[in-house]
């Protein structure tokens, strides 16, 4: 509880306290080596969601349109 209060401070005196200093550059360092691929692979998971709504879904639709298509011409010879 007392090491919480510690870094919950207003103005941490960081000049003389090396562990401490090294202590949050290291888990700011840790944090982003998180951050960063996490955020990397949610964009690609939104672009892939956006590939398969484009591409997949439209793909799909136009070969149901074309099998009414030649459905429907076989029907009038």
């Amino acid at each position: 509880m007392m090491i919480g209060l510690f870094f919950l401070e207003d103005e941490i005196d960081l000049s003389i306290d090396l562990f401490s200093l090294y202590f949050i550059m290291l888990t700011k360092l840790g944090s982003l080596m998180f951050y960063i691929p996490e955020g990397i692979a949610r964009a690609f998971l939104a672009f892939y969601i956006g590939y398969l709504i484009v591409f997949e879904v439209h793909t799909a639709n136009r070969s149901y349109n074309e099998d009414l298509y030649i459905s429907h011409k076989r029907s009038n010879f």
